[in-house]
């Protein structure tokens, strides 16, 4: 079981469980948010500079849960027209993850790994990485404290190669096991950046799913904003999530 930025936009509702462990809220977040097994978004995305200056993109986001935990995601620009139909692919399955990541003008497709993973998507502030998925195994858990309507956890990669980061604190909300606010920490534990998910809308009965995700980068000041609209949970065929199809960008979406 993983979580993924993403999933971020999947957060449900659910009883409260005071004496649930650090690792047990990690997974209930993950197995509630695969209540949605396929859904397509529009995503408008605002990048804004410590001068206040903004610049804007918009794409599509293709996601699918299967059997045996496995995770597809396709993101697509689709604006403005020198990135349109630059996109990434994520597949999340037994064998491994994999990202490749498609850049039409080069025509090229580049497997992500390595030091990739912490590349901006778009020259946002989400790196691949923070879109990838995140597996519990890699990961150690500590319940830092427990609050009157939240979970307060840190999660410590097991090794470096698993992140870039030397930690992330997350807050999640005990009435809805939702993730409100996640800190990533450097190796010299110093905040880098923060994740804070918003304006939440019912997409199923008990079901909940973010529509802002705004993430600062504390060294920069720059700030980005991903806002969902138009969401629907029609099935998605497995031929979307393809090299193929990262190469059709827009085409056949």
């Amino acid at each position: 079981m993983r979580l993924t930025l993403f999933a971020l936009a999947a957060l449900l509702i659910a009883p409260s469980v005071a004496s649930q462990s650090a690792e047990g809220i990690f997974r209930e977040v993950d197995r509630r948010q695969r209540q949605v097994p396929s859904q397509r978004a529009d995503i408008d995305m605002e990048i804004v500079d410590d001068r206040g200056r903004a610049r804007s993109s918009s794409m599509i986001l293709l996601t699918k849960i299967g059997d045996g935990d496995t995770f597809k995601a396709l993101v697509v620009f689709t604006a403005p027209e020198d990135i349109r139909g630059t996109g990434l692919l994520t597949l999340h399955t037994a064998s491994g993850d994999e990202q490749m990541f498609y850049v039409p003008a080069l025509d090229r497709i580049q497997r992500v790994d390595g030091s990739l993973r912490g590349e901006r998507l778009g020259g946002s502030d989400f790196t691949f990485e923070d879109i990838s998925p995140r597996d519990p195994e890699d990961y150690t858990f500590h319940l830092i404290r427990t609050t009157e309507t939240a979970w307060i956890i840190r999660a410590t990669p097991k090794t470096a190669a698993v992140s870039e980061y030397g930690k992330i604190v997350l807050m999640v909300d005990r009435q809805r096991y939702a993730i409100l606010r996640m800190d990533c920490y450097d190796r010299q534990n110093r905040r880098i950046k923060r994740l804070v998910a918003s304006e939440f809308e019912e997409v199923r009965p008990g079901v909940w799913q973010a529509s802002r995700l705004s993430m600062e980068d504390k060294a920069s000041g720059r700030r980005t904003t991903l806002s969902f609209t138009n969401r629907s949970q029609a099935s998605l065929s497995d031929a979307l999530f393809t090299e193929q199809q990262l190469r059709l960008g827009v085409d056949g979406l």
